[in-house]
């Protein structure tokens, strides 16, 4: 029952940020607003789900999860009315920010319902599973959601998460417990929380390995509000051959999923990411040199997704093991700087600097580089902090 409930929340968020893609054309056509205001506007949801999720998990340790969820779900379905009865971009701006903020508590408990109800091999079967669950529902909702578009309209596909999300609120307010993660006298601290994320984002070693989250991350949030445009003006795709078309990257990040759940078994992580790295280069390699075509593009972004796949779970798994004495705090700083600060950048990006396929693939090569340098930062036998530590007792 944990695993079927985490799959349901996660699948909230993975829906709001997916389905909407191959719509996006005719939402700016409707709304008679411009390709970059259009983009700028669904990025405000990984914005507004950044900020959110630094609230939300406090406030789910204090009041229990099914409190918190049962509210905010409701402003996701009232963020998700307000943007499929939107007239104006404003409207439809202030629904985008209701979903973003509302989407937290969803997604932060299918990550915790796992942790506290299961344990041992238990546990790390079910993270698999829900690695893979997601996957697919990135793989099904463009599609989805090109159909829905192409046989009606924009506005009926928000009608139709609406009436999802209510179901789920129903399903939480029935089967979702009440537990209180953390005692009433155990009060949060939030000056020595801010210390706690101060001295992780001064760590080599964390950097290293949450480059691995975020890099990908970027990459695939630019190319997700590039394409949408780009793809169906070149080759005149409706917004139903639009979302099958993303069904074929999108099953690289079940490919990558898959990947990782078997590897796993004889290889280390880090060995993992490396083995994968060459993906991203070839990523834009590819997109660089052929001429561009729906075929170049699509295998271009089907190789970085089999990489953004398989680093998924990697990464979590080094972030929680490396800094076991903070791993809550380690995982919420990651996601946080994830979506506030990597989905602010792919918005400029796309509003100011990717004009063209090519400066698509010069950021997927410039980002590759990047993470192979994190590579050896993270695998180097003594980083800034240790260093640091070692500092200190001399002293």
């Amino acid at each position: 029952m944990p695993l079927v409930l985490a799959i349901l929340f996660l699948s909230c968020s993975q829906l709001a940020s997916q389905i909407f893609l191959p719509a996006m054309p005719d939402i700016a056509l409707s709304l008679n607003i411009t390709k970059s205001q259009l983009q700028q506007i669904m990025m405000y949801y990984f914005i507004c789900l950044g900020v959110s999720q630094l609230v939300v998990g406090p406030l789910c340790d204090y009041l229990g999860n099914r409190a918190v969820f049962l509210f905010c779900q409701i402003l996701f379905i009232l963020g998700s009315l307000t943007a499929g009865f939107a007239h104006n971009e404003v409207m439809f701006a202030l629904g985008r920010i209701l979903q973003g903020l509302g989407a937290a508590a969803p997604l932060l408990i299918s990550r915790t319902i796992l942790a506290s109800s299961l344990e041992g091999k238990t546990l790390k079967s079910a993270t698999a599973s829900l690695s893979i669950a997601a996957s697919l529902v990135a793989v099904i909702a463009p599609w989805f959601g090109g159909v829905i578009a192409t046989q009606f309209n924009w506005q009926i596909l928000f009608l139709v998460v609406t009436v999802y999300f209510l179901s789920i609120w129903f399903i939480g307010f029935f089967f979702l417990s009440n537990n209180k993660a953390i005692a009433v006298t155990q009060k949060l601290k939030f000056l020595a929380m801010f210390n706690e994320y101060k001295n992780l984002i001064i760590q080599s070693k964390f950097l290293s390995i949450a480059a691995f989250k975020w890099v990908p991350t970027f990459l695939y949030l630019t190319s997700q509000i590039y394409y949408p445009f780009e793809l169906q003006e070149k080759f005149n795709l409706s917004a139903a051959q639009y979302g099958t078309a993303m069904m074929i990257p999108t099953l690289g990040l079940v490919l990558g999923t898959v990947l990782a759940k078997i590897l796993q078994k004889k290889l280390s992580f880090k060995i993992m990411l490396l083995m994968f790295w060459p993906l991203i280069f070839l990523s834009g390699l590819t997109l660089y040199v052929l001429p561009f075509s729906l075929f170049s593009s699509l295998f271009s972004y089907s190789l970085l997704m089999i990489a953004f796949g398989t680093y998924y779970p990697c990464c979590i798994h080094l972030i929680v093991t490396s800094f076991k004495q903070s791993a809550a705090t380690a995982s919420a700083l990651v996601g946080a700087i994830e979506l506030l600060c990597f989905s602010l950048l792919a918005m400029l990006m796309c509003t100011y600097l990717i004009t063209s396929y090519v400066a698509l693939s010069l950021l997927y090569l410039v980002s590759s580089l990047v993470l192979l340098f994190s590579w050896f930062v993270m695998n180097t036998k003594v980083n800034l902090s240790q260093k640091n530590t070692t500092l200190n007792v001399v002293s």
